[in-house]
């Protein structure tokens, strides 16, 4: 794995999102991309566009504004925080970088992922909005779009290695392709892989 790709919302959940991907590219080293797509919608006065509210525009442009500039403070943060994990635990084999834009998060996600060539995309199930039970809107349209391997990470999920591993088939699908995928992802672990 030498390009994961973290998308972020800064949300608590984030931290534990990082710690997994920069678990994983000890093992091989390379680079994590941080990534966030932030709210970069035009909000127009009158108008029946989608994504739109009444407003001044004065307002307008100062809420764009400091919806930037929150998501540059809180990427530059993480940022240094993930190099700082770096420093102490002397990791020398893996570069941290990050990528801010405007926009839809999950058509954000997988215009990256298309230009960046992740070879895993490494994110939480659920964002800040937690509304969905199993995953959210965002995790989900990615996880169906993207062309690379994706780990979703649930928020109870704690780092632990991965020494045991489940892998849930219907007996549908491509179950040599999906297990081979599994492997070349976990096998510096050495796990177990129990099939159910």
């Amino acid at each position: 794995m030498k390009k994961i790709l973290v998308p972020v919302d800064f949300s608590p959940h984030t931290q534990n999102v990082c710690r997994y991907a920069l678990e994983i590219a000890k093992k091989n080293g390379g680079e994590i991309r941080l990534f966030h797509a932030y709210f970069d919608f035009l909000i127009a006065t009158g108008s029946t566009f989608p994504y739109t509210i009444e407003t001044n525009e004065l307002f307008n442009q100062e809420m764009m504004v400091k919806i930037k500039e929150d998501a540059q403070a809180d990427m530059l943060k993480l940022h240094g925080e993930m190099l700082e994990e770096i420093r102490k635990e002397a990791i020398k084999n893996v570069k941290i970088v990050y990528t801010l834009t405007g926009g839809m998060p999950e058509e954000e996600i997988i215009n990256i992922s298309e230009t960046f060539e992740p070879d895993l995309i490494i994110m939480g199930t659920r964002g800040k909005g937690e509304k969905d039970i199993l995953t959210g809107k965002v995790s989900s349209k990615v996880v169906q779009n993207a062309t690379c391997r994706i780990l979703t990470v649930p928020r109870s999920a704690g780092y632990h290695g991965f020494k045991r591993l489940l892998y849930a088939t219907d007996l549908k699908g491509d179950d040599t392709r999906a297990l081979q995928t599994l492997i070349e992802l976990v096998s510096n672990y050495h796990p177990v892989i129990h099939c159910i």
